[in-house]
């Protein structure tokens, strides 16, 4: 498994964990970096606003 497929993987995780009551739809955690993926991160940055950056990183952290 590539580096970067383990990252993508993670963020899917993430955004799974952390989307939870945003309305953004479940992703299959795959790591491709698709549409569904990239409009998740939009949203769930969009709808958390400047802590949801910060919130997404530490998630992010945790999972290395």
């Amino acid at each position: 498994m590539e580096i970067t497929e383990i990252a993508i993987r993670r963020l899917q995780r993430s955004l799974n964990a952390l989307g939870r009551g945003l309305d953004i739809p479940h992703l299959r955690v795959d790591g491709r970096l698709d549409r569904k993926t990239v409009a998740a991160l939009a949203h769930f940055l969009a709808a958390r606003g400047p802590e949801g950056e910060e919130v997404l990183v530490r998630a992010l952290l945790a999972l290395d």
